[in-house]
């Protein structure tokens, strides 16, 4: 089937502001009250889990990473989320450096089932979702973060996909790029010590009040090699200081998956050759918990 390479999208805010602020500020809460949890070794909050693919520090530092990802509408019911992303992060903790660009399902955020756009950043405790709060620079008003993408995947038919990209210029700015449109950028004033990235990734993560199901994620199927089914990343780079981009290498990868009864990751290199380095991710959810 081939693959449509237009999202078409809704561009609509549907959030009035204030809401948007508040939902922020909760969400970093939570957050930060599931870290405190975890270190008291009481139960958290949320159940969080991954199926990614992720770059580490061993080849840093990265100005960036870029891919091609399949977009879908998986089931998530209000407490949840479900989301495919790729990311770029310096640090951990309170000193932590982060941006995420992508597609997410997420009814608390938008009072809706629908998939939406998104970009997600952080340094240290300060940050938010989409254009909620002041830092993501837009120069390009085609596209919107947080608007809705109308049209998305269907299993084993029409698969819908766009391009993403992070990177770094040489003033430290990081830039977003959608469907090879420079959307804005993040300024170098906005973090820490945001020079260069030292873990790059790419996949899926899925978010569940603690002790529920946990929802799906992509297609809600496990990888299987067909690209119709699971959802993907494809052709996927990172980018050193200069912007050229290069395939990832043996020695710098590694897999997150967390919950495997329940979702699947698979790495496929640059063996699919019509779909460069790519990855599968994604399942059905349920009982993930340990």
């Amino acid at each position: 089937m081939i693959h449509i390479l237009l999202l078409v999208m809704c561009l609509v805010t549907i959030i009035t502001g204030h809401r948007d602020h508040g939902m922020q500020s909760g969400l970093k809460e939570d957050l930060e009250l599931e870290r405190q949890l975890n270190i008291l070794n009481k139960p958290p909050i949320k159940s969080i889990h991954f199926a990614r693919v992720y770059l580490s520090i061993r080849g840093s530092p990265y100005y960036g990473v870029s891919g091609t990802t399949s977009v879908w509408n998986p089931n998530v019911y209000k407490g949840q989320s479900s989301a495919s992303h790729l990311y770029v992060k310096r640090g951990e903790g309170d000193n932590i450096d982060k941006i995420s660009i992508g597609w997410h399902v997420f009814p608390e955020l938008y009072n809706d089932n629908q998939t939406h756009l998104y970009l997600f950043w952080m340094s240290g405790k300060n940050g938010c979702f989409n254009m909620l709060c002041k830092g993501f620079i837009q120069v390009d008003r085609s596209i919107t973060f947080g608007a809705r993408i109308s049209v998305t995947s269907t299993f084993g038919g029409t698969i819908m996909e766009t391009s993403l990209q992070i990177a770094q210029d040489k003033g430290g700015n990081w830039w977003l790029k959608v469907l090879n449109k420079d959307v804005g950028y993040f300024p170098a004033a906005l973090f820490s010590s945001f020079n260069g990235a030292d873990q790059v990734g790419f996949g899926g993560y899925t978010v569940t009040p603690a002790g529920t199901d946990s929802p799906t994620m992509g297609s809600g199927h496990k990888p299987d090699g067909d690209f119709t089914h699971a959802s993907y990343f494809r052709f996927l780079k990172f980018l050193d200081k200069i912007q050229n981009h290069f395939d990832p290498l043996p020695f710098m990868v590694g897999i997150d998956n967390d919950a495997p009864n329940c979702y699947g990751v698979t790495n496929y290199e640059d063996r699919k050759r019509s779909n460069g380095y790519s990855i599968q991710f994604g399942g059905p959810g349920g009982k993930c918990s340990n």
